[in-house]
């Protein structure tokens, strides 16, 4: 992990930089033929250059928020943040920006009718004047997928990066991993992404989506009582079923440790087949970014 200093971070004290690796191509790159994929939370903040011709990931950038809450301030600490940072200081071909959100929800297609999103939401989330209901197709499950933006967030991406497109990491997250095991049949498996505060958890039975809902934690115990009791719910046999984690999770961890006595088959997501990395992403465990290194697939 490389650290690094910036004003902002000294100004506000609120954005603490954790990696920032980027390959030496990058100063001979035409930026206009570079994707720029951002990830954002309440959390952090992670963004990647993506280089179209060759398929290839050059950088890798990961901060996090100091307050595990939007900050009311957001709006001027992301404009300033950026106001002098390689992502705001080039033209790239496109920008694409993945949001895990807290509050979503999936809307079967046959079920799903534009005109009814508000009606949807309210039966969903909690309403509140500071968010924004947005709607992403799930492409390989026919479904629709709600969450909630801040309004705040959302004004500040629209001003830093005009044009962008913009995903739910639930998409994102429910759309590969469908790709990744369409030819899988009679097996059960838990995926996890894990976030600061939140945990993402996908079940499919075979080519199936069985099961898909995000939860807040605290605390190990507060996580694993969500994996359990999700396994409890579903009756998931802790000896047959395997867990994949993906997100900011180590191996040496106490939530890993603690799921490993409870469940023996755990593994990590490898890097997305069929891309091409820097060498500087030796050092990143593959499963880091998933998502966001998931995101040209995406764009086709």
């Amino acid at each position: 992990m490389e650290t690094g200093s910036n004003p902002v971070f000294e100004m506000y004290g609120q954005i603490i930089p954790l990696i920032k690796k980027y390959d030496e191509a990058l100063k001979q790159a035409d930026f206009t033929q570079l994707n720029l994929f951002l990830q954002i939370s309440l959390e952090g903040m992670s963004f990647s250059t993506f280089n179209i011709e060759n398929n290839k990931f050059l950088s890798i950038e990961h901060v996090e928020f100091e307050s595990p809450e939007l900050n009311p301030d957001i709006y001027s600490l992301l404009k300033h943040f950026f106001s002098d940072h390689f992502a705001t200081n080039h033209q790239f071909k496109s920008v694409s920006i993945l949001f895990e959100s807290t509050n979503s929800s999936l809307v079967p297609e046959p079920l799903y009718d534009e005109s009814e999103i508000m009606n949807f939401s309210k039966f969903s989330f909690t309403q509140s004047d500071d968010h924004d209901t947005m709607c992403d197709k799930i492409i390989n499950l026919d479904a629709y997928n709600l969450y909630l933006v801040p309004k705040v967030l959302k004004k500040s991406l629209e001003e830093v990066f005009p044009g962008h497109k913009f995903y739910s990491h639930a998409r994102v997250f429910i759309d590969n991993l469908l790709v990744m095991y369409k030819n899988s049949v009679n097996q059960k498996r838990i995926f996890i992404n894990v976030r600061k505060f939140y945990l993402d958890i996908v079940i499919l039975d075979g080519r199936n989506l069985m099961y898909y809902n995000t939860f807040n934690y605290r605390s190990k115990e507060d996580f694993i009582y969500y994996v359990i009791y999700v396994m409890d719910q579903l009756k998931l046999n802790p000896e047959e079923i395997e867990i994949i984690f993906s997100g900011i999770i180590e191996k040496n961890s106490l939530i890993f440790d603690t799921i490993y006595k409870y469940v023996r088959n755990v593994s990590f997501q490898p890097k997305p087949a069929g891309f091409s990395y820097s060498y500087l992403f030796s050092d990143i465990p593959s499963h880091y970014f998933f998502n966001l290194l998931h995101l040209p697939l995406c764009e086709s």
